[in-house]
């Protein structure tokens, strides 16, 4: 590392994805003159003011977002578009600028769009080492400026949605833009589903316009796939088909007759018939329903 031979600034450096601030740097010892001869020889690479890339670093994504957020000082966060493609959102577009959070009124800097806005400790978090926004506040951010089509998929793919910690996170947000967007993902039962087959279950039953489930809810001491209380009915979609290993299979069971004693119904199906009988599936689910 040259110059940079100091643990602890080696430490910092690794830590940062490659990044360190001026007054980082001042803080482990290193003189004004020190820190100026290596920005003139390119040992220290401007990225913002007062921010600054190793130069030896390979410089990965994780370390733009991070300079970016040490750039605007204490308090700011790596949110919005940023944010979401440090959570590994599917579908959020790709922006060239940083986005970021800050809690006061905020100077322009080139290459970050500054949002002002509260935040609480529950709003934050760490992930790969970089200040950042919650995913369920990043959703409630992105609701903000992406359109529900858009918002839905990075709900759906990108992120398992988690109702109640978004509720609770749009609710210290209130009066955004995007809280209509947020409310209807909130009633989008079908972004609860956690796999393809539960979700062709669920859009077969909307269709044919049977009574809408409560979807992964727990249903005497067990999470099941979907629930209709009223008819103490539980169905449960099975990806594996026969050849699952016998274990799951035993577990299965042993599942279902919990819920038999408890005086519900069970019914099973599996992918194979959900792509090649839904309408059996239909009829075997309106029968059940009906009873």
């Amino acid at each position: 590392m040259g110059d940079f031979s100091s643990t602890a600034l080696l430490e910092l450096v690794e830590a940062q994805h490659g990044v360190v601030t001026r007054a980082q740097l001042l803080d482990l010892g290193l003189s004004v003159g020190a820190l100026n001869s290596r920005l003139r020889r390119g040992a220290l690479r401007p990225m913002h003011r007062g921010v600054y890339a190793v130069a030896h670093t390979a410089l990965r994504e994780e370390g733009r977002w991070l300079a970016a957020v040490l750039a605007c000082g204490v308090g700011a966060v790596l949110s919005h578009l940023s944010a979401g493609r440090l959570w590994s959102m599917s579908a959020v577009p790709v922006d060239r600028a940083v986005h970021v959070t800050v809690p006061g009124a905020d100077r322009a800097r080139p290459g970050i769009v500054a949002h002002r806005a509260p935040l609480t400790g529950a709003d934050v978090t760490v992930h790969r080492g970089v200040p950042t926004t919650t995913p369920s506040r990043t959703l409630v951010d992105l609701a903000d400026v992406l359109p529900y089509a858009t918002l839905r998929r990075i709900a759906d793919r990108g992120v398992r949605l988690d109702a109640g910690a978004l509720r609770r996170a749009g609710a210290r947000a209130p009066n955004r833009r995007g809280r209509g967007a947020i409310a209807r993902l909130l009633g989008d039962d079908e972004l609860r589903t956690r796999s393809n087959p539960e979700r062709v279950l669920r859009r077969l039953a909307r269709a044919a316009g049977l009574a809408a489930p409560v979807v992964n809810e727990r249903v005497v001491g067990s999470e099941r796939d979907f629930a209709w209380p009223g008819q103490r009915l539980v169905v449960e979609v099975d990806g594996h088909a026969v050849h699952a290993p016998r274990g799951a299979r035993e577990v299965d069971h042993e599942r279902d007759a919990e819920l038999v004693l408890a005086g519900w119904r069970v019914l099973r199906f599996t992918a194979d018939q959900l792509e090649h009988e839904p309408a059996g599936v239909v009829a075997l689910l309106r029968r059940a329903l009906a009873r």
